[in-house]
């Protein structure tokens, strides 16, 4: 396994922490509703980094949206395919 750099230690700490905290909403019509993922919930976000007393740079958060981003369409991707 690669090491990981010093650049990316506080995002892959916070990462670690709120990866399983996404907000969900309601895809379909009537009878057919399908839960999706729709992006992190950013006030647990917070809280963990407070938790962990981490104050996360700009860069950090902009690397956390990218991992949301990639996290988001391989989830939609899964559930396309009806892989959960």
């Amino acid at each position: 396994m690669p090491e990981l750099s010093p650049l990316n230690v506080v995002t892959y700490t916070l990462w670690a922490h709120v990866y399983t905290q996404w907000r969900y909403g309601s895809v379909g019509g009537m009878g057919s509703s399908v839960p999706m993922p729709m992006g992190l919930d950013y006030s647990a976000v917070k809280v963990a980094a407070d938790m962990l007393d981490i104050d996360p740079s700009p860069g950090d958060f902009a690397k956390i949206q990218k991992l949301e981003r990639f996290e988001l369409n391989r989830m939609r991707e899964m559930m396309r395919n009806g892989e959960h």
